[in-house]
C-alpha cells in the first residue's frame, strides 16, 4: 500500500502544480465583485456543570444528535438529559468515544472504551439498557458520517475500515475496506468526495488517484472539502473542490493546540481553546463569519443545528486547569510545506472580512447510488442461487436413476442364489425319503411344515443379511463418488424406518475422513451440521493442514450463527501444523485467527484455552514466514 500510494504522488505531483498554476494565472486581472456577507443565525449557548454526586473528570465527552444528547464527566456516567437525572453506568473500563446508531425506529447506544473494546446497548422510551453487547475488539477509531457509523479494527500494522449493519435485529460488524498496512498511524475521514485516509502523516483519497500531502484531516462544507492542518500559532484551512484543486486559504492564530471541527452544512464550527469559530464560504473563499469567546474553558464542546438556531452545548468539570496558552511541540516538515502548493492569497483570519452563503447538498445522490448499488448485488446473488439450486436439482435426478440400476442388479443376484439353495434344500430332503412305500397326509403336512420352518426361513434370513452385508462392502469399495447418494437411497429401503443418509455420513461410515472434510468445505451449513453431529473430533488427526484450515474457517462461520462447533475448533487448532501451509494459506490462517479473536465464540464458557491458541499462532506465522524468506535467500 505505501509503494502504490508514493507511486501516485510522484505521478500526479506534476500534474497537479500545472492544475494549480493555471488556476492562479487565470485569477490574474480577473475582477470579482465581493457580495458583503450578512450572519443571520442564532447561537444558543447550554451550559452543564459536574454536579458534586459525580467524582472524577478523567475522561469528558459530549456529543449531540437530532434529538439526544449524551455527556460524561469521568469516562463511567454517562448522562442523556440536561437534568442530570438518568444515567448509564459503564464498568468495568472507561468510555473514551460514543455515538448514537439509528436503525428502523430504534437506537443505540455505541461506546468505545479504553481497551479498545467497542460495545452496544439499545435507548428504549429514553432509557439506556443495561444489557451491553460485544460488537468487536482492537477498536482504534470511531466515527459517525451522515447515518452510517464507522469504526477502524487493527492487528498489528494490518487495518480494516468496517461499518455497522443490523443482522436479524443485531447489530454487526462489516469489512468495507480491509488488511491496509501501515508502519506507523491511520486514521479514516468520510466526505461528499469519498473517503480521505490520514495514512503516516498523509491524506490519501480512497480510489487512490488523488492524493493530498500533509493534512490532518477532511471535513465537508457546502459544495466543497476543507482540509485543516494543525500548525505552530493556530490552524491552516484550505478550501479545495471536488477536483482537489485549493480554492482559497486562511490561518486562523491561537496559541492552543485543544482544535475541534464540527460540520454543520454550510457552517463549520471550530473550537480553539477558549474561542469559537463559525467558518462560511463566501464567493469561494473561506471566511470566519462569527467568533465567540469563553470566560471559563469547557471541557469538551457539542453543537446542534435546526432552524437556523446553532445550539453550542459546554460541558465543565470541577478538576479541569484553564490553561489557554497550551502548545504542543511540533515536529517534522514546518508549516510552509504542510499543503501544496497554497495559493498566493493566503492571509491571517480577519473578522471584517465579507462572506456569502451556498448550500448545495449531495446526500441525495449519494444515497440513490448506494441504493442502487445494493439493489445490483442482491439480483445479482438472487440469480447465482437459483442457478446453484437448479444444477443440484439435475445432479440429484442423475444420482437417483443409477442408484436404482445397481441395487435392482444386486437385489437380483441374491434372489436367484436363494432359490438355488431353496431347491437343494427341498431335494435332498426328497431323497432322504424316497424308501418309504406308504405316504401319510399327516406325516407329509408335517414334513412341509418343518422344512419350511426350519429350512426355508432361516436361510432367506441369512440371505437378507448377507445381501446387505455385500451392498454396504460393494459402497465402501467404489470409488465413483457420483453414484453414492443413488446407493444410499436404495439402501435404506432395505431397513425399515431408516431414514435418507447424507453424503457426509456415507464417507463418514467408509472411514474417508479427508474426502468428507473437502466435502464440507465445499458444501454449506447442512453438512456442517451433519459434520459436527456425526464424526468424532479425534478423528481429524490424519487430515492434511490445508483442508484443517478450510475446515476451521467454515466451522466458525457456523458457530457465530448457530452456537455449536467449539469443540471442533479446538480441536483443529490442536492438529494443525502451520509448517506444512504455504504463503497463502498462512495469510488465510492469521485472516481466520483475527476473526476468531473477534468473534463472540472466545467469550463463551470453556472457550479460554482458544484465545491462547489464537496468540501462540500468531506469533508462530511471521516466524516461519521470516524463516521460509531466509531459505529462499540463501539458495540464490
Amino acid at each position: 500500500m505505501e509503494k502504490k500510494v508514493e507511486e501516485i504522488v510522484n505521478n500526479s505531483k506534476n500534474e497537479t502544480v500545472n492544475d494549480l498554476l493555471t488556476l492562479f494565472n487565470s485569477r490574474i486581472g480577473e475582477t470579482r465583485v465581493v457580495q458583503p456577507y450578512e450572519w443571520k443565525y442564532e447561537v444558543e449557548m447550554h451550559d452543564i456543570v459536574q454536579p458534586d454526586t459525580v467524582s472524577g473528570s478523567s475522561n469528558p465527552l459530549i456529543v449531540s444528535d437530532e434529538d439526544s444528547l449524551l455527556f460524561t464527566f469521568n469516562g463511567k456516567s454517562i448522562f442523556y438529559d440536561e437534568a442530570l437525572t438518568k444515567v448509564y453506568i459503564s464498568v468495568p473500563s472507561n468510555c473514551k468515544d460514543m455515538c448514537i446508531y439509528k436503525h428502523e425506529g430504534k437506537t443505540f447506544l455505541i461506546t468505545l472504551d479504553q481497551t479498545n473494546k467497542l460495545q452496544q446497548c439499545e435507548i428504549k422510551d429514553g432509557v439506556v439498557q443495561q444489557e451491553k453487547l460485544i460488537i468487536s475488539r482492537n477498536v482504534l477509531q470511531l466515527f459517525k458520517y451522515k447515518d452510517t457509523v464507522y469504526f477502524i479494527s487493527f492487528k498489528k500494522y494490518l487495518y480494516n475500515l468496517n461499518c455497522l449493519i443490523m443482522d436479524e435485529s443485531l447489530i454487526r460488524p462489516k469489512i468495507i475496506l480491509a488488511q491496509i498496512q501501515v508502519k506507523y498511524s491511520i486514521e479514516f475521514f468520510p466526505s461528499q468526495f469519498g473517503m480521505f485516509i490520514k495514512q503516516d502523516s498523509k491524506l490519501v483519497h480512497e480510489d487512490g488517484r488523488k492524493v493530498i500531502s500533509k493534512g490532518d484531516g477532511v471535513i465537508d462544507i457546502n459544495d466543497y472539502i476543507i482540509i485543516y492542518k494543525k500548525i505552530e500559532n493556530g490552524i491552516r484551512l484550505s478550501l479545495l473542490n471536488s477536483e482537489m484543486i485549493i480554492k482559497s486559504e486562511i490561518v486562523i492564530s491561537n496559541d492552543s493546540q485543544n482544535i475541534k471541527l464540527h460540520p454543520l452544512g454550510d457552517i463549520v464550527a471550530i473550537r480553539i481553546g477558549a474561542n469559537l469559530y463559525f467558518i462560511v464560504v463566501n464567493n469561494n473563499e473561506l471566511l470566519v463569519a462569527k467568533e465567540l469567546s469563553y470566560e471559563k474553558y469547557p471541557a469538551s464542546v457539542a453543537f446542534r443545528f435546526e432552524n437556523d438556531v446553532i445550539k453550542v452545548y459546554n460541558l465543565y468539570t470541577n478538576e479541569l486547569k484553564i490553561n489557554p496558552k497550551e502548545r504542543i511541540e511540533l515536529s517534522g516538515i514546518p508549516a510552509e510545506d504542510d499543503l501544496p502548493l497554497p495559493s498566493a492569497d493566503s492571509k491571517v483570519y480577519n473578522p471584517s472580512s465579507p462572506s456569502t452563503r451556498r448550500e448545495k447538498d449531495l446526500d441525495s445522490v449519494i444515497e440513490k447510488l448506494f441504493k442502487k448499488f445494493e439493489e445490483k448485488l442482491e439480483e445479482r446473488e438472487t440469480r447465482e442461487r437459483e442457478r446453484q439450486n437448479e444444477l443440484l436439482d439435475k445432479i440429484s435426478e442423475q444420482l437417483n436413476n443409477s442408484l436404482i440400476k445397481v441395487v435392482q442388479k444386486v437385489i437380483k443376484n441374491e434372489i436367484e442364489m436363494i432359490q438355488r439353495k431353496l431347491l437343494f434344500a427341498i431335494d435332498r430332503q426328497f431323497e432322504e425319503n424316497e424308501h418309504s412305500r406308504t405316504v401319510d397326509e399327516a406325516k407329509v403336512l408335517t414334513f412341509t411344515k418343518d422344512i419350511i420352518c426350519e429350512t426355508l426361513l432361516p436361510v432367506m434370513e441369512a440371505s437378507m443379511d448377507e445381501m446387505r452385508i455385500q451392498v454396504l462392502n460393494e459402497v465402501r469399495q467404489m470409488n465413483n463418488t457420483e453414484h453414492l447418494q443413488e446407493i444410499r437411497n436404495h439402501l435404506s429401503t432395505l431397513s425399515i424406518g431408516s431414514s435418507k443418509m447424507s453424503q457426509v455420513a456415507t464417507l463418514l461410515l467408509q472411514n474417508r475422513i479427508e474426502e468428507c472434510v473437502v466435502k464440507v468445505i465445499e458444501g454449506g451449513d447442512q453438512e456442517v451440521e451433519d459434520f459436527i453431529r456425526m464424526c468424532d473430533s479425534s478423528n481429524l488427526v490424519d487430515v492434511s493442514s490445508s483442508n484443517l484450515l478450510g475446515l476451521l474457517e467454515k466451522i466458525i462461520l457456523y458457530s457465530m450463527s448457530k452456537n455449536k462447533g467449539d469443540n471442533f475448533i479446538r480441536f483443529i487448532l490442536s492438529d494443525i501444523d502451520p509448517n506444512s501451509l504455504s504463503d497463502i494459506e498462512l495469510e488465510s490462517f492469521q485472516v481466520v485467527l483475527s476473526q476468531l479473536r473477534d468473534s463472540e465464540i472466545i467469550e463463551r464458557p470453556g472457550n479460554n484455552n482458544l484465545l491462547v491458541l489464537c496468540d501462540y499462532f500468531a506469533g508462530q506465522i511471521p516466524k516461519i514466514s521470516r524463516k521460509r524468506k531466509r531459505s529462499l535467500r540463501n539458495k540464490f
